[in-house]
């Protein structure tokens, strides 16, 4: 009998492969991670081996209102949630050294992730 290896791909290798090179992808241990970064955004999607999938979200806290005002553009459920943790935050000048706001999120899969990343893409 022949063994055969199947190399399945995980869902965040395939966005990587989707979004080419638009995003960072590594996988390590098991865990895998997709990044994508500006000068005025930073979001990542993680994949550990237990299956938990979280998402980092953070942009410049003086784009803070441009962001709010894409988010209900794409109308999607992470959209929601980013746009009620973002309007949460005061507009205020950044505190020395801190320049990101946003938050962490869990999710039950990346299928929004790629419309998310493409609004930061074309806003860049």
């Amino acid at each position: 009998m022949q063994e055969t290896s199947v190399n399945v791909m995980g869902d965040l290798e395939q966005i990587a492969r989707e979004l080419g090179d638009t995003v960072t992808y590594d996988s390590s241990q098991g865990i895998e991670n997709l990044a994508y970064r500006d000068d005025k955004s930073q979001i990542t999607a993680t994949q550990y081996p237990n299956g938990r999938k979280k998402l980092s979200y953070h942009v410049d806290i003086e784009q803070r209102d441009f962001y709010l005002s894409q988010l209900q553009t794409i109308q999607t459920g992470i959209a929601r949630r980013i746009h009620r943790k973002l309007s949460e935050v005061p507009q205020q000048k950044p505190a020395e050294g801190q320049h990101l706001v946003g938050g962490y999120f869990t999710l039950t899969d990346f299928s929004e992730i790629p419309d998310l990343i493409r609004l930061h893409k074309q806003a860049a």
